[in-house]
């Protein structure tokens, strides 16, 4: 499978951006720094960086391209490549006042669920041993989990993805990468709604 590097594109502040982003990523670095002398715009530095072992390259363009660090690109947190991912979304929530049972799995989620009986499921649809459709049928399956409110964060982002995740039972579906307020809002939403 061939290897994509995204290019992130600036004024002269490829140095700069590169530095940028590997002070907000932890485990990021620069890795080189090379000069393309007698481009048409100049002699052009390309600033090479990884952030969690993904590679960019950072080019300084020109005048075209300006530095925007809050646009300039979004990074998914997948919790197959990053364990923690699951942790950092556990504390958002907990912040912001929820009490939260995190798992990684189906199994663990209805060894859980019979627990603590939750008031809300935040669930992927992609898990190790089954899915998310399956969790949600097998909770809504017992009489006292008939109505639990259930949102699908998911990588699946499609229009039939959030078509099948509603089909499904779940009320929300929300693609990843999500913003945190957003995730938030409809978190909030399905209490709400629960509570009437």
């Amino acid at each position: 499978m061939p290897t994509i590097t995204p290019h992130l594109w600036y004024d002269t502040q490829a140095r700069e951006a590169a530095e940028f982003y590997c002070e907000a990523f932890p485990e990021s670095k620069v890795t080189s720094v090379t000069k393309l002398p007698g481009t048409p715009g100049g002699d052009t530095e390309v600033v090479s960086f990884t952030i969690w072992g993904h590679n960019f390259q950072a080019i300084s363009a020109g005048p075209l391209f300006q530095f925007n660090p809050s646009i300039s690109f979004i990074v998914n947190f997948d919790p197959s490549t990053m364990p923690d991912a699951r942790e950092a979304l556990t504390s958002l929530l907990q912040l912001h006042g929820a009490d939260v049972v995190s798992v990684g799995s189906v199994s663990e989620a209805l060894a859980e669920a019979r627990r603590h009986a939750p008031d809300l499921l935040l669930s992927d649809i992609a898990m190790p041993d089954r899915d998310g459709y399956e969790l949600l049928r097998e909770l809504r399956s017992l009489p006292r989990f008939a109505r639990l409110p259930a949102a699908a964060l998911t990588a699946f982002a499609g229009a039939a993805d959030r078509q099948r995740a509603l089909a499904a039972g779940f009320q929300i579906h929300l693609a990843k990468p999500v913003e945190p307020e957003h995730l938030l809002s409809a978190v909030q939403s399905l209490v709400s709604a629960a509570a009437h």
